[in-house]
């Protein structure tokens, strides 16, 4: 762990890769053999390349008014954002990455399969680094529970306020190697990034999700509880 100008870089973070888990995560149907044996392929080379990483700067909320919602003076364009922060007076804005090293690991060009394979691996890689995160804001900070929004993840919470994340924790490739484009892509495509706060219930995002066969959905979706949080326009 690394602390520098408030920002923690948390540049050690320990992952597993099961070839079981994978292939469940990947959805595989019929015989996973061949699947089976590319996975075990890829993990002998991606596990000494690979080093998930996260950075994270604990930010203040401020200007929670009616038509504004400012973290460390910056801000954002969210109804969702702006309830579910309403009490809120601190938050950890965080960016996670399966890191740029796995990026390296050359397949051929014609092997569907194992980029399809490589994909997947590099999914769980990023499922540790999110893990670990939120776990070490945990145990580090003597939280009780709690929930994270993702810019992007649903359209109360638009993807364009990823520039405002990016913008509260400064030089995130210098910090971790992940870049955002003029397009809010985040670079490794296999990085994540949200607000996590304390609270007394736990809320998950999923639930504001149309995307039923979403391989990394926590919660069931409620269309009902969407009309809470009409989406906003992008800014």
């Amino acid at each position: 762990m690394v602390v520098s100008d408030k920002l923690v870089v948390l540049d050690r973070i320990p992952f597993e890769l099961d070839p079981a888990k994978i292939l469940k995560h990947m959805h595989v149907r019929g015989n996973s053999k061949r699947y089976e044996e590319k996975i075990n392929e890829l993990i002998e080379v991606v596990t000494p390349l690979a080093r998930p990483k996260a950075v994270y700067k604990i930010a203040c909320v401020e200007n929670n008014a009616d038509d504004s919602l400012e973290i460390d003076k910056v801000k954002f364009n969210s109804l969702l954002l702006k309830d579910k922060l309403n009490k809120a007076e601190t938050v950890f804005v965080c960016v996670g990455t399966c890191g740029a090293e796995v990026e390296e690991v050359d397949l051929p060009a014609n092997d569907v399969m194992k980029r399809f394979c490589l994909d997947a691996v590099k999914n769980m890689i990023m499922f540790s680094a999110s893990g670990y995160l939120r776990n070490h804001l945990i145990q580090s900070y003597h939280l009780d529970k709690v929930s994270v929004l993702n810019p992007g993840e649903t359209e109360s919470f638009p993807i364009s306020n990823l520039r405002s994340l990016f913008t509260i924790l400064g030089d995130v490739e210098k910090s971790i190697g992940v870049k955002l484009t003029e397009n809010c892509a985040m670079v490794p495509t296999k990085s994540g990034c949200g607000i996590y706060y304390s609270s007394e219930t736990e809320f998950v995002s999923c639930r504001l999700c149309p995307q039923i066969r979403c391989h990394g959905r926590r919660a069931p979706y409620e269309p009902e509880l969407t009309r809470n949080y009409p989406a906003r326009n992008e800014f």
